[in-house]
């Protein structure tokens, strides 16, 4: 698209100019590519300025830069652009319609790049950018939301996307690298493409209301006294907790109720003798108003932590979240969180 301005002795074809930029962002400048040619967009605040001033010598004095230096910018700047951006009179110069035209175009091109200036800024500090966390449930209702909520707190620019799913999913999609991160248990089979960092020891606690009859009673709880209440389990997505009982040669709770919801869990014991076997990080406290069935048989924990890919970089942002969630997490540092 192009247009026909100017005076008739400076009639010519001004092309429509597409702003390429290659930042400096120490001193918030670019380079904007105008047609084959290169202009720094300070320039543009000099052209602004003798625009204000309807007058050179006034606009260099402001500048800090000669009255030649400033002609001579601004008549390259008008032989890239293919116009006259002023008209010079005995008392100053005032805009042409192509300068107004470049005006009216400058501004918002000044705009764009200070504020790309600011989030590459942003980015580098770890401030910006998206996150996608692959998560099983017990991350997402007991972990997750205190981290995000205190990470939008310093840093309000970083967007995060969570998705869940069964462990094998959402290894696969660290993988092939459409998820940052996985927060999980540790197991030795990772691919060779992942590796783990160990946050802390996750444990399976079997849980009841704090007057429920198998808390109370004095002998000590034997596993045939857990098969006469109703119990709570997660769905088949979340396999922790029954390969828990797996492993300690337990056989499996038959459940009444499936839920991969810990807020419903919890609720539904403390309105009924349910019990229930719920995730926790060793040293973590659960719901105050549960109580945790002594059941010395049953003593089954796991390594959880953050699965990432070896070689893929990290961006910063995901950086800040990793630390973030060490310091939540990790024994040594939990204090460090409030």
């Amino acid at each position: 698209m192009s247009c026909t301005v100017g005076s008739p002795r400076h009639l010519r074809r001004v092309p429509r100019y597409v702003a390429h930029a290659v930042f400096r962002p120490a001193c918030c400048q670019a380079l904007l590519l105008i047609g084959d040619a290169r202009v720094e967009t300070q320039h543009f605040r000099f052209i602004r300025c003798v625009a204000r001033h309807e007058n050179i010598s006034a606009a260099a004095r402001e500048l800090g830069i000669t009255q030649p230096a400033l002609t001579k910018i601004l008549s390259r700047v008008e032989d890239l652009v293919g116009s006259k951006l002023f008209d010079r009179g005995p008392r100053g110069v005032v805009p042409t319609t192509a300068g107004r035209m470049f005006l009216d175009q400058i501004e918002p091109i000044e705009r764009s790049l200070q504020n790309l200036t600011k989030d590459i800024h942003n980015h580098n500090l770890g401030l910006s950018g998206t996150i996608t966390i692959a998560a099983g449930q017990f991350w997402l209702g007991h972990i997750l939301p205190g981290i995000i909520a205190r990470l939008h707190q310093i840093a309000p620019g970083i967007q995060i996307n969570i998705v869940t799913g069964t462990r094998d999913e959402l290894l696969e999609r660290v993988k092939l690298g459409t998820a940052d991160m996985m927060l999980g248990r540790i197991t030795e089979d990772l691919p060779d493409e992942l590796e783990c960092e160990e946050l802390a020891e996750l444990r399976i606690f079997i849980m009841a209301r704090a007057g429920h009859p198998l808390a109370t009673q004095e002998q000590k709880v034997q596993p045939e006294d857990l098969a006469k209440y109703p119990w709570i389990l997660p769905t088949m997505d979340d396999p922790t907790v029954r390969y828990s009982f797996e492993e300690s040669g337990l056989e499996v709770p038959v459940a009444l109720v499936e839920t991969v919801s810990r807020q419903f869990s919890e609720s539904l014991l403390l309105e009924s003798d349910y019990l229930c076997a719920l995730p926790c990080i060793t040293g973590w406290d659960v719901n105050s108003d549960l109580v945790q069935i002594q059941a010395e048989w049953f003593n089954w924990a796991t390594s959880a932590g953050v699965v990432l890919s070896k070689d893929r970089p990290r961006a910063p942002a995901c950086e800040k979240f990793l630390e973030m969630l060490r310091n939540r997490v990790l024994p040594d540092r939990g204090n460090d969180w409030r």
